[in-house]
């Protein structure tokens, strides 16, 4: 190899090390802030929903079979939102609706519907100037089972570990909707990581958050 050569290749070998240290050092920070409205802080417990703007789709490998699954719809059973020692904290299930394997078609969800178990989450988070929501599963380690029939990897399946979502809106912007994106790399570079059974798994979608009355403008409190 010449120097010419020897030069470009360590220009490159150093700028995917940069871009791999940035990544691995780039986590999420809570800040604790509570949900306001325009009166200030939230008292009580105000019952929320969840509705779809983009699909749901988690990524993931089984037994070395690519898998990907699509679901067209989302909603919240039982979800509220409460302040919980200065904190905006949210709880309920999420539930996933026309879902379907993208690959391997012959894969079913059985009624392609996927329901988390309880969940509770946490939008007090900041990475840089970008507000964030980290989603736990209230108690243990589960967040959902998933039943795969009709394909050489049926089976259930355990998606485990932690899902952080971005706020589309800053901090301090009360809104009626308050829309969340959640990415590979939004969760990775948060801190989070997904695994579906013993393997790791990727989940993308968009979804916004309102009152059941649908009138209340809220969020959570400059940081």
């Amino acid at each position: 190899m010449n120097l010419k050569k020897l030069g470009t290749a360590l220009a490159v070998f150093l700028a995917l090390g940069a871009v791999m240290a940035g990544n691995a050092f780039a986590t999420a920070t809570e800040k604790t802030a509570p949900w306001i409205d325009s009166a200030g802080e939230i008292t009580g417990t105000p019952a929320v929903k969840l509705e779809k703007t983009e699909n749901g789709v988690l990524k993931t490998t089984v037994s070395e079979t690519p898998l990907t699954l699509e679901a067209t719809g989302v909603t919240c059973e039982g979800c509220t939102i409460t302040n919980s020692a200065g904190k905006a904290t949210a709880s309920g299930k999420i539930k996933f609706t026309g879902v379907k394997a993208v690959t391997p078609p012959s894969c079913k969800v059985p009624g392609e519907t996927v329901t988390t178990k309880a969940l509770s989450a946490t939008a007090d988070w900041m990475e840089g100037t970008t507000a964030l929501v980290k989603f736990l599963p209230k108690e243990g380690a589960t967040f959902a089972t998933v039943t795969l029939e009709e394909c050489a990897i049926a089976g259930n399946y355990n998606v485990t570990g932690s899902a952080f979502a971005a706020a589309v809106n800053p901090t301090g912007k009360l809104e009626a909707d308050q829309e969340i994106v959640l990415t590979p790399a939004i969760n990775s570079n948060a801190g989070g990581a997904l695994k579906f059974g013993a393997e790791a798994a990727t989940l993308q979608g968009k979804a916004k958050g309102s009152t059941v009355s649908g009138t209340m403008e809220f969020g959570v409190k400059s940081v």
